[in-house]
């Protein structure tokens, strides 16, 4: 049995693991003598990607805010409907079954009015009222 000889390791022959959006530009600087042009090539297919992908994520928030409309109107249209059939119970002489359903129908939009709001994530961070400069001001000329 012949063994086979092998070239030393050099940088070359092993796998460099890189983050961010380009790569090294000592790689584009090298794919660029070995096929000129391609470093440009590489630029455009990356603005093309994050092109693309704005676009997903631009579709994706569309259609959760379309989701979200949809589900207020069917809500509200439900409301409003149990509402209206709760007031009709009452004309018709049928007090107890018409106020149980608007007692329940109101509490129930208020629990969710209430719920969402204090489950709401906050998008904006609470204001230093300590850090604005205005307030500083204020509390200089009092």
């Amino acid at each position: 049995m012949t063994s086979q000889q092998y070239p030393p390791p050099d940088q070359d022959n092993f796998q460099r693991t890189e983050q961010g959006p380009l790569p090294n530009p000592d790689f584009l600087r090298r794919y660029e003598e070995i096929s000129p042009g391609s470093a440009e090539q590489i630029i455009k297919m990356w603005e093309q990607q994050v092109a693309h992908r704005q676009q997903l994520e631009l579709e994706v928030a569309k259609s959760e805010i379309r989701t979200a409309r949809f589900g207020i109107a069917y809500a509200l249209l439900l409301n409003i409907a149990i509402l209206i059939g709760a007031f009709v119970l009452i004309l018709n002489g049928h007090d107890t079954i018409g106020g149980l359903l608007a007692i329940v129908n109101i509490t129930s939009l208020l629990g969710s009015v209430i719920l969402n709001a204090t489950m709401r994530p906050r998008t904006r961070p609470p204001i230093n009222r300590s850090a604005n400069p205005s307030s500083a001001r204020n509390d200089a000329a009092q």
